[in-house]
């Protein structure tokens, strides 16, 4: 017999699981119970990426340290006063694709990692 749940009672098993799993409520999974879609995403897709890849064309960048100063941390100038990204691979962040969109010359990419897409940066 299933025991009706009290109001008071949190959604899921008294041990705080999802429903039908054995996984934690709000686990790193991150997945709907029963499915391997991410939570808040219609039909499976994400929301927006997992990670960026940053690039930065040296031939391009002039060196006018726009991103170093939108995104302070995140882009360093090289001896030759050209930008890189202080790490190729990250989590997505706003001030990075502000520092994108910001560029004079364009010359500052960011790529979903897992799908080779380029990021929105409008």
């Amino acid at each position: 017999m299933t025991r009706a749940r009290p109001p008071s009672e949190p959604v899921g098993s008294p041990g705080g699981e999802r429903a039908g799993t054995s996984e934690p409520v709000g686990s790193p999974g991150g997945e709907r119970a029963g499915t391997s879609e991410p939570v808040g995403s219609p039909g499976g897709e994400r929301a927006s990426p997992a990670r960026w890849i940053v690039t930065v064309d040296k031939a391009a960048c002039i060196g006018s340290a726009v991103c170093v100063g939108t995104a302070p941390g995140r882009f360093a100038l090289d001896d030759r006063h050209r930008s890189g990204p202080v790490r190729r691979e990250i989590a997505p962040d706003e001030a990075v694709r502000g520092a994108a969109a910001s560029c004079p010359v364009e010359a500052i990419g960011l790529v979903d990692a897992d799908t080779g897409e380029p990021v929105e940066l409008g």
